[in-house]
């Protein structure tokens, strides 16, 4: 509706919404079983689980728990050490605490796949 009304859209607030939108596709591709697009999804929610600070601890464990499932282990790391730091730890659900803990002790050794990439559309 603003777009059509030719209202200029703040970055800011389309920025809140992209990372919005990307947590809600996440849910759904997960729900569709693929774990490699919704940890994408919510690796890019998670660089930015600051802005939801009521959500921060959930958004995060999502992110572990799928990027563990897609095989990116060194990302899944990355999330579950800010996880375990003093002010989070308390809120992780029982259920996942104990493999996100099992996760950080045990720093993964290999290089996770490099995202398959396409060429440019425009550049071609």
């Amino acid at each position: 509706d603003l777009q059509d009304q030719r209202i200029r859209i703040p970055q800011s607030l389309s920025d809140a919404l992209l990372i919005i939108h990307s947590y809600l596709m996440a849910k759904q591709w997960v729900k569709l079983g693929d774990h490699e697009v919704a940890s994408r999804l919510l690796t890019r929610v998670a660089k930015n689980a600051s802005k939801f600070p009521n959500n921060k601890v959930g958004i995060l464990t999502s992110a572990v728990i799928e990027c563990k499932r897609a095989g990116r282990d060194n990302v899944a790391f990355k999330y579950a050490a800010k996880l375990m730091q003093k002010e989070m730890r308390e809120s992780i659900n029982e259920k996942y605490k104990r493999s996100i803990e099992k996760l950080v002790r045990k720093r993964p050794k290999k290089k996770d796949a490099d995202e398959a990439e396409t060429p440019c559309p425009h550049c071609w």
